[in-house]
């Protein structure tokens, strides 16, 4: 077939050649684009979604139950230490997503004793809890921090 049969057949039937290139070109942007539109609409749907989610199901928690040797930390710089030493331990995988490091030490329940409390008869009981950092973090809508 010589160039000049080409040019003709091309002259001929240039508008479906035309069609067939923007066509191509519809569907190249659809296979690049769609998978692109997909993942931002899915990754927005899912943010929403975990925005809505109580704290309790949308944040990841490790509780350490206090065995009968160890102490509940005294202070918040052994507190600290302790949070250094189980980000350390936990997997890879995990470990980036901590953005938070709160931590809550309660020590053991008491009772309170004193001349008024006595005098009146009351039984009062204490329990303490620390919990650093969350006056910075939280804002508080009503009242004033303790």
């Amino acid at each position: 077939m010589s160039i000049g049969a080409v040019v003709r057949r091309i002259r001929a039937y240039g508008g479906q050649f035309l069609l067939l290139g923007v066509l191509t070109l519809v569907i190249t942007l659809l296979i690049s684009g769609v998978p692109r539109i997909t993942n931002r609409l899915t990754e927005q749907g899912l943010r929403e979604h975990m925005a809505q989610q109580l704290p309790a199901r949308r944040d990841i928690t490790y509780t350490i139950g206090s065995d009968a040797g160890s102490s509940v930390p005294s202070n918040a710089s052994a507190g600290q230490n302790r949070l250094d030493v189980l980000q350390e331990a936990m997997p890879d995988h995990v470990r980036p997503a901590v953005s938070e490091r709160w931590y809550v030490a309660d020590g053991p329940v008491g009772r309170l004793t004193g001349p008024d409390l006595k005098r009146n008869n009351l039984l009062v009981e204490l329990g303490l809890r620390a919990m650093p950092a969350v006056p910075e973090a939280a804002t508080i809508v009503d009242g004033r921090w303790p």
